[in-house]
């Protein structure tokens, strides 16, 4: 998923069910979209995703 700090989907995807809705608080969280930035489109897919399969609204800003 991340290339510049090694950072996997499935670590965005725990991040995501901690409480990290954000693709700035998956940055805190896990370095991911940190680097480059090139990343930061696939890390909201992901999170949007993720608030899908569990119903909650995703602010992937």
């Amino acid at each position: 998923m991340c290339w510049c700090n090694g950072v996997t989907v499935g670590r965005i995807e725990e991040s995501a069910a901690c409480g990290n809705t954000t693709v700035e608080g998956v940055g805190r969280d896990t370095r991911a979209g940190t680097g480059c930035g090139g990343c930061k489109g696939r890390i909201a897919d992901v999170l949007t995703g993720a608030a899908a399969a569990d119903g909650t609204p995703s602010l992937t800003a």
